[in-house]
């Protein structure tokens, strides 16, 4: 906390080559990264893309993914599977596989 008594947040560190590195998987009970259902909703680039996520279906927005990344070619409505990870631009799907 600051003097005031408001909270203060680290900075995440970051790679200094690769600004979109995520570092901070999302785990299950066991440490190993937790997987996740959920629809391709968007595709505006190689590069950018939202996933709208079924599993937590309480999730007001998307989850943006590189569809590049992809060891599949990504389509709108395809049914996948992923784990989410946070970098300093927010959370992001990696691991992305089609079900």
């Amino acid at each position: 906390m600051d003097i005031l008594g408001t909270p203060t947040f680290r900075f995440c560190p970051m790679s200094r080559t690769d600004p979109f590195v995520s570092r901070y998987p999302i785990l299950d009970e066991k440490g190993n990264k937790k997987e996740f259902e959920g629809t391709i909703v968007s595709i505006f680039s190689s590069y950018e893309g939202n996933i709208r996520c079924e599993t937590l279906r309480s999730l007001k927005y998307t989850i943006a993914f590189r569809p590049i990344a992809c060891r599949f070619t990504p389509a709108l409505g395809d049914t996948i599977q992923f784990c989410i990870e946070f970098s300093y631009r927010g959370p992001r799907a990696e691991n992305v596989r089609k079900m």
